[in-house]
């Protein structure tokens, strides 16, 4: 399958036309990692987000000097989207490849270049990291309210720790 292919294939792409994710393919880098490589590393800077086109990556939280695999992701799914947005944010978290792993760069530079040539692309690339995010956002306070229910009354310091790293988990954060 080639990159255009598989653009069509995420339904978050769906809004792109063919042309666009023409574009899309030819102007983005593909990047390929090895199982156990960093694709990025917290506090690190970046500009760039990836599109996850093959294999698995692994979303690691340090907490108390303790690294945590938090979430686990596979095709389709964006790395560092914030990055590209126009704000100078670093990676919350690492990102390591699970697996072989074939990644989409969209960089800060291409992004740009599409704002002036091609806007519509970048519109409709910032509405699908603003979806993204929303359900992300949306996940994490469906959480929140949860083990907030679950943690009401509790007085043990060590039902919360481990709550707090169930709750890592599930976030992907």
């Amino acid at each position: 399958m080639n990159i255009w292919q598989i653009l069509r294939s995420i339904p978050s792409f769906s809004i792109f036309s063919d042309q666009e994710l023409k574009i899309i393919s030819e102007q983005a880098e593909t990047r390929d990692f090895a199982s156990g490589e960093f694709v990025l590393r917290e506090g690190q800077s970046n500009e760039r987000m990836y599109v996850i086109m093959h294999g698995t990556v692994e979303i690691h939280k340090k907490y108390d000097d303790k690294d945590f695999v938090v979430a686990e992701l596979s095709v389709g799914n964006f790395i560092g989207e914030v990055s590209i947005l126009g704000f100078d944010e670093k990676p919350m978290a690492s990102v390591i490849a699970k697996t072989n792993t074939s990644l989409l760069e969209i960089s800060k530079e291409v992004v740009a270049r599409w704002s002036e040539e091609n806007p519509k692309i970048v519109i409709k690339l910032f509405q699908v990291i603003s979806l993204g995010l929303s359900r992300k956002l949306r996940k994490l306070n469906e959480e929140y309210v949860k083990i907030f229910m679950q943690t009401k009354g509790l007085g043990k310091i060590s039902e919360l720790r481990s709550l707090q790293e169930k709750l890592f988990k599930e976030w992907g954060i």
